[in-house]
């Protein structure tokens, strides 16, 4: 009897001493857009040690449990935004302590802009999952951030004619176009020739540009063998006239 009473008073204690411990519970969200963010890591520490963790899931929620009760640091890192750590989160005895929490990008924070660069299929091995317009143009819209811009490089869709249809969609996200040229259809080495030396219809495409209000950056992007073995003092200055005609019979400047 004895040891019969000794079991039901240890569990009895056990089962009190479960009840009291807590959790931590939230969603993270994006600041800017209030979307939530999926697969955040989270970190819970007292003292700092290691209390417990989670990762948020597709709608960005998160449970830490059990913890006993006291204050703790709640951590959360994600790639791409700024780590939050939120200090001296009070946790209850047998409760939920509820911590919803916004994040930042890191881009937004430095006022940095992201730009995604879609590529030509037969270019894009190695450089990026993006051989599509609007695909990237759908990416962008989706997560419909101030950070988050795209690129556009002549040199991949000068022969594409469906360019021309989406430009009223894609330049409101356009930051930067890359300037290329070639005389063969883009490859996975990018070889590229002189500007107006190929067969890219860049005075066409940068008027169209113009047309639909682009008003951003221009660069020249030169690469390939036929470049490297050039004059650089030639290629730059012939590369700088070229654009500059082209930019003032475009823009009327």
């Amino acid at each position: 009897k004895n040891y019969i009473g000794l079991f039901f008073f240890t569990l009895i204690l056990a089962t009190f001493a479960y009840g009291q411990d807590g959790a931590i519970k939230g969603k993270i969200v994006d600041k800017a857009t209030g979307e939530s963010i999926p697969f955040a890591n989270v970190v819970v520490n007292r003292g700092g040690k290691l209390s417990g963790g989670a990762t948020t899931d597709f709608d960005g929620y998160y449970t830490v449990k059990p913890l006993s009760p006291g204050k703790y640091d709640v951590i959360v890192t994600y790639i791409g935004y700024k780590t939050i750590k939120m200090v001296d989160v009070i946790v209850t005895p047998d409760a939920i302590t509820f911590q919803d929490l916004n994040m930042a990008s890191a881009a937004e924070e430095l006022d940095v802009v992201l730009a995604l660069e879609p590529m030509d299929a037969r270019a894009a091995t190695d450089w990026t999952f993006l051989i599509d317009l609007e695909q990237a143009l759908e990416v962008v819209d989706r997560r419909s951030h101030p950070s988050l811009k795209m690129a556009l490089d002549t040199y991949h869709w000068g022969s594409d004619e469906k360019l021309y249809s989406l430009l009223p969609d894609l330049v409101p996200h356009l930051d930067i176009v890359h300037l290329g040229d070639c005389t063969f259809t883009p490859s996975r080495d990018h070889e590229r020739c002189l500007l107006g030396a190929g067969n890219v219809p860049l005075q066409s495409m940068i008027a169209a540009l113009s047309e639909h209000g682009y008003d951003a950056t221009y660069d020249i992007r030169l690469m390939g063998e036929d470049i490297e073995i050039a004059d650089d003092e030639r290629v730059l200055r012939d590369s700088c006239q070229f654009v500059e005609q082209m930019l003032r019979s475009c823009y009327s400047v």
